[in-house]
């Protein structure tokens, strides 16, 4: 069982934790430095139907990306995106006069994206607002 003093002692010792935690949170080291990520993706598979009874029926497949980004100073980050993804594809593809053509192939997909974010804060945990285009 816990006593008295024994409960008053982790309460300290917990108040005293969370300070020392919130101090470091305070401290950032973003300015003029370079970060970069690695990811995995996935595109899920779906069936999209068309006029004339076309269809194109997409896998399930899992890819890879990177961000790599360049922190200008506490607030703003520039970053470049990059993700790829190869999944497999069945197309129908049935023309106005009735023929028809059938496609089993392999669908590469990129996808990039430049973005600028700003941190809202200087702080090590912040809110931030981001826009990219691509």
């Amino acid at each position: 069982m816990f006593t008295k003093t024994m409960l008053l002692k982790i309460t300290l010792l917990c108040s005293l934790l969370s300070t020392s935690v919130d101090t470091l949170a305070n401290y950032t080291k973003r300015e003029n430095r370079w970060e970069s990520t690695f990811q995995f993706v996935n595109a899920q598979s779906t069936d999209v139907s068309g006029t004339n009874g076309s269809s194109l029926d997409l896998d399930s497949e899992y890819g890879w990306g990177f961000t790599l980004g360049y922190n200008v100073n506490a607030h703003i980050l520039v970053n470049f995106d990059f993700s790829s993804v190869k999944p497999d594809y069945q197309a129908k593809l049935v023309e106005g006069d009735g023929d028809v053509f059938e496609i089993d192939h392999q669908m590469n997909i990129y996808q990039t994206q430049f973005n600028v974010v700003y941190h809202v804060l200087k702080e090590r945990f912040t809110p931030y607002v981001q826009a990219g285009l691509g």
